[in-house]
C-alpha cells in the first residue's frame, strides 16, 4: 500500500474529539467482546424516529424498488436478486462495473446496508456511493474500469416493513448470525453470495458493513484489535481508516476511537466470518454513520470512502497493454485468467516491476503434473499477456503458477468443454 506519506499527521490527531465522544458515552473504546454492541441502539429513539419519518423510517421497500428501476437504466449496473427473506421479499444487489473484458486485475468491493432497519442514514450514505459510481467523474470512470462493486442497499427489508429497529421478521438480529449452523435466510443468502465471490477469479478485497450510531456525533470505523486479528491486519486497518479520514477529518474520527476484539475474535459478525476464513486477504470493517447528518454530509461520507478505497487499491488508469512502458507496474502480480471458466483458450496477464527477471509460467493439472509451459525466459518490467490453448486437455480444474525472481503465485482455472 502507498500514498500515505501525506497523511501521517492525521494518524495521531483527533484525541480531543475522541475524548469528547467517549465522555458522552457515544462511542465505546477498548470494549470486550461481550460488552461491545454496534450502533448503540436505543429502542425509544428508534421508535420515535419511525413515528416522525413514517413507514420504513422514510425509505421502505417500495422506495427501494423505485430506485432499483432508476439505477437499472444505467449501462453500468446489473440489478440481481441473490435470495429471499423470511417473508419472501427479494434481496437485491447492484453490480457496478463497465463489464468490458480487459487485461487489468479488477478489485472487488462489497457494501451492504440496513442490516438494522432503523439505521436509515447508513443507506443514505450508501446511496450516495452508488450515485457517484454511476456518474461521469474521472474517479467513477476509473472505478468502473478497474473494479467490481457489489452493493446490497437493503439487507433486511422485512424488518424495514415491519418497523423493527434491529431484527428481521423472526425477531433475530442478522448481524449476529454468521456463526450459526442454520442462520436466518437473509444471512444465509448473503454469506452464500460472499462465498461465491471469494471463490471466483475476483475475490473480495474490501467489505464494508454500513451502520449508523444514533448517539455518535462523528462517524467512525469499528476497529479490530490485534488480539482478535493480527498485527499485520491492524496495520492495514490503520492505513485504510487514516486515508479515508484524510478526505474528511472534521467528520470522521481517527482509527483508535473505537477499539474492539481486545479479548479475541468473536464469531458471530460478518467481519468475523471474513477474518476467520480469509485473514489479511480481506479488509472487512463496519462503518458507523451518524443520525444528525445532512444530505451534504452523506455526499462527503461517500466521497471520503471512495477516495480512500481508490488510494488504498492504487486505482490506476492503464488503458491498454501497449501502455506498459509508459506505466511500469509497481509490483509483481498474477491476474485472474479471462474468461474463466473457458473453452478452449483463456488469457493470463501478469506484471513485472523490474528488469532482467527470470520468469516461468506453467500450467498444472489437479494431480500437480505440469501440462504446459507458457513462459520460460528473462523479461523486463512491464505488463504481459499470454494465451493458453487447452484444446488437447480434458475438462476439469487446472492451476497456473508464475515464478518471477522470488515471487511465486498460483491461481485456479476451470476448463469446461
Amino acid at each position: 500500500m502507498c500514498l500515505f506519506k501525506n497523511i501521517v499527521l492525521f494518524v495521531f490527531i483527533s484525541i480531543s474529539i475522541k475524548s469528547q465522544i467517549i465522555e458522552q458515552n457515544h462511542i465505546m473504546s477498548n470494549e470486550t467482546n461481550n460488552q461491545f454492541e454496534k450502533c448503540n441502539f436505543d429502542p425509544k429513539h428508534s421508535s420515535d424516529q419511525l413515528k416522525i419519518l413514517g413507514d420504513g423510517w422514510g425509505y421502505n421497500y417500495d422506495s427501494l424498488m423505485l430506485d432499483l428501476d432508476k439505477w437499472n437504466e444505467s449501462p453500468y449496473v446489473e440489478v440481481d436478486s441473490f435470495g429471499a427473506t423470511v417473508q419472501n421479499r427479494a434481496l437485491w444487489e447492484l453490480k457496478i462495473s463497465d463489464y468490458i473484458p480487459s487485461f487489468n486485475n479488477r478489485t472487488r468491493i462489497t457494501i451492504h446496508a440496513r442490516t438494522h432497519p432503523g439505521e436509515i442514514h447508513s443507506f443514505y450514505a450508501t446511496r450516495e456511493i452508488i450515485n457517484i459510481l454511476l456518474g461521469n467523474s474521472e474517479l467513477a470512470q476509473r472505478f468502473r474500469k478497474h473494479t467490481f462493486f457489489n452493493i446490497i442497499p437493503m439487507y433486511n427489508p422485512d424488518g424495514v416493513e415491519l418497523g423493527y429497529g434491529r431484527e428481521n421478521a423472526n425477531g433475530v438480529d442478522l448481524e449476529r448470525e454468521w456463526d450459526k449452523e442454520n442462520p436466518q435466510p437473509e444471512a444465509a443468502a448473503l454469506k452464500s453470495l460472499y462465498l461465491k465471490y471469494m471463490n471466483s477469479g475476483y475475490p473480495i478485497k474490501i467489505a464494508l458493513n454500513m451502520h449508523n450510531d444514533g448517539g455518535a456525533e462523528l462517524r467512525y470505523f469499528v476497529y479490530h484489535h490485534e488480539n482478535g486479528t493480527s498485527v499485520d491486519y491492524t496495520i492495514i486497518e490503520q492505513e485504510f481508516i487514516s486515508v479515508v479520514r484524510s478526505y474528511w477529518p472534521e467528520g470522521i474520527v481517527n482509527w483508535d476511537a473505537v477499539v474492539t476484539w481486545t479479548e479475541g475474535t468473536p464469531t458471530h459478525y460478518p467481519e468475523s466470518w471474513f477474518w476467520l476464513n480469509y485473514q489479511e486477504s480481506v479488509l472487512a470493517l463496519t462503518f458507523e454513520e451518524v443520525t444528525t447528518g445532512s444530505q451534504e454530509d452523506f455526499v462527503k461520507t461517500a466521497e471520503a470512502l471512495l477516495k480512500g478505497i481508490a488510494d488504498v487499491i492504487e486505482l490506476e488508469d492503464l488503458t491498454s497493454i501497449e501502455d506498459r512502458d509508459s506505466f511500469p507496474p509497481r509490483k509483481f502480480q498474477l491476474n485472474p485468467n479471462f474468461p474463466n471458466p473457458f473453452n478452449p483458450s483463456t488469457k493470463i496477464v501478469y506484471s513485472i516491476p523490474s528488469n532482467n527477471v527470470y520468469v516461468k509460467l506453467s500450467v498444472y493439472n489437479i494431480l500437480g503434473q505440469e501440462v504446459a509451459v507458457l513462459v520460460n525466459n528473462i523479461e523486463n518490467a512491464g505488463l504481459y499477456e499470454v494465451f493458453f490453448d487447452a484444446s488437447g486437455l480434458t475438462s476439469g480444474t487446472y492451476f497456473y503458477r508464475i515464478r518471477a525472481g522470488g515471487f511465486v503465485e498460483t491461481k485456479k482455472m476451470l476448463l469446461m468443454k
